[in-house]
């Protein structure tokens, strides 16, 4: 039955994640394209397209994207960030490599990179980013949306550059004690 297909669809895209939203999408989607092929063959009369439609109405609201990736999407990265902090999560786990014997030499660089990262500075930023991206996917109108997106794509290839300009400075301030209001990056 399409409409019992239609209803597992928003079902399973109220789950907490970005990937049951989409699988709610990709289910109702086929509901759509067997709809599609009932009305081409049966030519239903104009008061059965008006019930089809009254049962369309009492679906249930899909869910908010933003509220996917606001509560579940953001947890899961808050979650990874403080299991890599505390040493009981790898990159290789991230990349998710697989059980193969890491190298001593492989292990002390991921030591010493994990042991550079400012856990805190990287979680204010983080969550930062997810709430441009969550405020982002609230706005009703789409071309706004979309501009917004836009916008946020454009920050976030500029990010790597701007942070290593930081750096830069930092470096400049540390290195030459009041030098940094002369570097160019400042």
């Amino acid at each position: 039955d399409l409409m019992a297909m239609h209803r597992l669809g928003r079902l399973v895209g109220h789950g907490p994640t970005l990937i049951e939203y989409l699988v709610g999408v990709a289910i109702e989607s086929m509901a759509i394209k067997g709809e599609l092929r009932f009305l081409s063959e049966t030519k239903p009369s104009t008061k059965m397209l008006a019930m089809y439609r009254k049962q369309l109405d009492r679906l249930p609201a899909r869910a908010s994207v933003a509220d996917k990736i606001d509560m579940a999407e953001r947890s899961m990265f808050l979650d990874i960030a403080h299991r890599m902090a505390r040493g009981q999560m790898g990159l290789n786990q991230i990349r998710d490599v697989g059980g193969g014997d890491n190298s001593l030499i492989e292990k002390m660089a991921e030591g010493a990179i994990l042991q550079a990262v400012d856990w805190d500075q990287l979680l204010k930023s983080a969550n930062k980013w997810y709430d441009r991206i969550v405020e982002a996917s609230r706005k009703a109108d789409y071309l706004e949306r979309s501009s917004e997106f836009k916008r946020f794509d454009k920050d976030l290839k500029e990010t790597p550059p701007r942070i290593a300009e930081q750096e830069r400075c930092c470096h400049c301030w540390e290195v030459s004690r009041g030098l940094h209001k002369r570097c160019p990056t400042y």
